[in-house]
């Protein structure tokens, strides 16, 4: 597994979740319900939002606005965050960001990239998966480790978790979408760090020699999970 440059989280900014979880120089900005908001959106976010339900406007709203105050933080310049062709945020050249919600919250986190290439973070309850859904996403020992622990955490939700903060690190480096099974989670709950591993070698081949950074924490409500690709 990687080491980060040094263990890091926001910088000159209220504490959040994810302190400690990312490489040295990210931002975070996060915000719980019921402080989401409608507003704050830039014209042309309006636009991208136009006709939804109250629910997912708020949920974008409080994105958006986590968002362009991190990258404020950041120094950088403070612009609207657009969607791209797949649906993943557009953050300004030069900078890597992560978006995640949940229904009651919501964190933003951004990096200058160089050292660091790309950056990934999730947020999911901190409650079982059905069954249904974790037999699709886990692999025979991701299933053994869940059923293995019991501290509070629900690994099941966990893995999924670190899976989606890994996508997400990964489709901006390698412009190419991922199946659960793709990847393999190996978790060290001791010092609450984790390993991924690609399982298909074309996957593998288009991370190059890129070094996966990975840290978890819970609470009683939340798992938060964040990956760092660090420069060889």
């Amino acid at each position: 597994m990687a080491e980060p440059p040094a263990h890091s989280a926001t910088v000159d900014y209220l504490p959040t979740a994810f302190d400690g979880l990312l490489a040295e120089g990210s931002v975070v900005a996060e915000v719980r319900a019921p402080r989401f908001c409608r507003s704050g959106l830039l014209p042309e976010e309006e636009t991208l939002i136009e006709g939804a339900v109250e629910k997912r406007r708020r949920e974008f709203a409080a994105g958006r606005n986590c968002a362009r105050l991190a990258l404020g933080k950041l120094g950088a310049p403070p612009t609207a965050i657009a969607i791209g062709t797949h649906r993943e945020p557009l953050f300004p050249e030069g900078v890597s960001g992560s978006i995640t919600h949940t229904g009651d919250y919501c964190a933003a986190a951004v990096i200058w990239t160089g050292v660091v290439l790309t950056i990934g973070i999730d947020a999911e309850l901190n409650r079982p998966l059905d069954r249904s859904v974790s037999d699709l996403i886990l692999s025979p020992n991701e299933r053994w480790m869940v059923d293995a622990h019991d501290n509070g955490c629900s690994f099941d939700a966990l893995i999924f978790s670190i899976k989606e903060s890994f996508f997400k690190a990964f489709f901006p480096l390698c412009r190419q979408y991922l199946d659960f099974t793709d990847a393999v989670v190996a978790l060290s709950p001791t010092d609450r760090s984790f390993r991924v591993s690609l399982v298909r070698a074309d996957m593998l081949a288009l991370l190059g020699r890129a070094k996966i950074f990975g840290r978890y924490h819970f609470d009683s409500q939340h798992v938060y999970t964040a990956v760092s690709l660090l420069s060889s």
